[in-house]
């Protein structure tokens, strides 16, 4: 579970991180959509597999487990 955790944070972090990047760039977008959805697809996959085992907040949901 710590391991599905991890890597769900990281790729959230991922998330954001290239969320702040296309808002700074707007002309990448079209480049860069697909890839960002497959990070918003691997994070909704982890996130399916840790709420099997556990319940998650609405917290733990947009800033990741401490």
């Amino acid at each position: 579970m710590e391991e599905l955790k991890r890597e769900y944070n990281h790729n959230l972090q991922r998330f954001y991180n290239a969320d702040k990047y296309l808002r700074q760039h707007p002309e990448e977008v079209d480049m860069l959509l697909g890839e960002v959805m497959k990070i918003k697809n691997k994070l909704e996959n982890i996130l399916d597999e840790i709420v099997k085992e556990i319940n998650v907040t609405e917290e733990e949901t947009a800033y990741g487990f401490k």
